[in-house]
C-alpha cells in the first residue's frame, strides 16, 4: 500500500494548515469542516487501495467466468426496468435476478429484508413518507432504460405501475408484460 503522504495534494487544499501527527482523521475532518478537504483525504484513502476487494471475491469464486470475459469487446448490457406492484416485491426480485444472470442489468423498486426496521408487505413508499421521491426516482429508471419489462402478477396492474406504463409509451420505451394484457379474465 502507497505511504498516504507520498500522494499529490491538490491546489484546492494545498494550503490549508496541517493536520498534528496526534490527530486523527475524523477529528481533523470535524475540525476543519470543509468540503474539498473531505472529498481530498477520502480520494487520498481510495488511493491508497491496491487492489479493489470486489475484483478479488470474484477472483476467488468466478475465476473461470471472469476469465472467459473480454472486457475490451463488451459493450454495455440492456438496462431493463421492472415495473409492478409493491406487493409483487418478491416476484420482482426474482426476475431481477434472472435478468442479471441473462446478462441484462435490471432496476427496479428493492427488497428489503425482514430485519429492516419497520418493513412493511408492500406499501413501504407510502408507510415512510417517501412516494413522490421513489416514484420520481422510478420513473428516471424507465428514462435509463432500453425497455420496461412489467410485472403484472395475475395481470394486476396498480395505480402507480399504470402511470409508469403510459410515461414509457410516451417516450417510446418498448414494453413487455408477464401476463400479456388481457390474457387475464
Amino acid at each position: 500500500m502507497p505511504d498516504l503522504e507520498s500522494l499529490p495534494t491538490p491546489p484546492l487544499v494545498a494550503n490549508l494548515p496541517a493536520a498534528s501527527a496526534d490527530e486523527s482523521l475524523q477529528t481533523v475532518l470535524l475540525k476543519r469542516n470543509d468540503i474539498a478537504y473531505i472529498l481530498w483525504c477520502l480520494g487520498r484513502v481510495y488511493a491508497a487501495v491496491e487492489e479493489p476487494p470486489k475484483r478479488a471475491y470474484i477472483e476467488k469464486h468466478n475465476a473461470s467466468t471472469l476469465d472467459s470475459l473480454d472486457h475490451s469487446t463488451m459493450t454495455r448490457p440492456k438496462i431493463v426496468c421492472l415495473c409492478g406492484s409493491s406487493r409483487f416485491v418478491g416476484d420482482i426480485a426474482v426476475k431481477a435476478w434472472e435478468l442479471e444472470k441473462q446478462g441484462y442489468i435490471a432496476v427496479s423498486l428493492h427488497l428489503l429484508p425482514s430485519w429492516y426496521e419497520g418493513v412493511q408487505r408492500s406499501h413501504q413508499a407510502e408507510h415512510e413518507g417517501v412516494a413522490a421521491i421513489l416514484d420520481h426516482v422510478h420513473f428516471a429508471k424507465i428514462d435509463l432504460a432500453d425497455m420496461v419489462y412489467v410485472m403484472n402478477v395475475h395481470g394486476y396492474i396498480g395505480e402507480r405501475t399504470g402511470l409508469e406504463i403510459e410515461h414509457a409509451k410516451a417516450i417510446g420505451k418498448p414494453i413487455e408484460y408477464l401476463v400479456p394484457i388481457g390474457a387475464v379474465q
